[in-house]
């Protein structure tokens, strides 16, 4: 008898993570051109103002996935204490949960980056150095991390 397809309470995690952290690799290529001083910050001000609301929106939609997604992984999991492998799918669950909640904490500054380019396009190129800078200090402590404990949390799942 065929015993029921399992699909892992880890994937949705790692897969919404896998897009996040592609969508950050993508806003630093597109971004890092406007480092050139050669573009003008009303330039730079109406990419951002076209930008901004779909990335937010894809942004916060993907974060939701991952959030929820983590937290249906971590409970599952959490629930098997007799079983290693569910303890340690639990723990790299959480870790990278902790990891996600920490991007978001980034969204204040992220705003009010945004705020300054928007609201005085003239000197958006200053502001354009500070963008990319928390953009990878983001990436790199928040989502990339992120991405590897729900990697983590698949090997130890499957």
């Amino acid at each position: 008898m065929d015993q029921p397809r399992y699909i892992p309470r880890s994937l949705l995690p790692l897969l919404s993570t896998t897009l996040n952290v592609g969508l950050a690799l993508g806003g630093y290529v597109t971004t890092t051109a406007f480092s050139d001083p050669n573009y003008s910050g009303p330039a730079i001000a109406a990419w951002f103002k076209d930008f901004f609301e779909p990335g937010f929106i894809s942004v916060t939609t993907i974060g939701a996935l991952t959030f929820g997604g983590g937290i249906w992984s971590f409970w599952s999991h959490r629930s098997r204490k007799d079983h290693q492998r569910s303890r340690a799918v639990s723990c790299w669950s959480l870790a990278g949960l902790g990891f996600t909640v920490l991007h978001f904490t980034f969204g204040n500054q992220v705003l009010s980056i945004m705020d300054s380019i928007l609201s005085n396009p003239d000197q958006a190129q200053p502001h354009m150095a500070r963008w990319i800078s928390l953009h990878i200090t983001r990436t790199l402590v928040a989502d990339v991390p992120a991405w590897f404990c729900y990697i983590a949390a698949l090997l130890y799942e499957i």
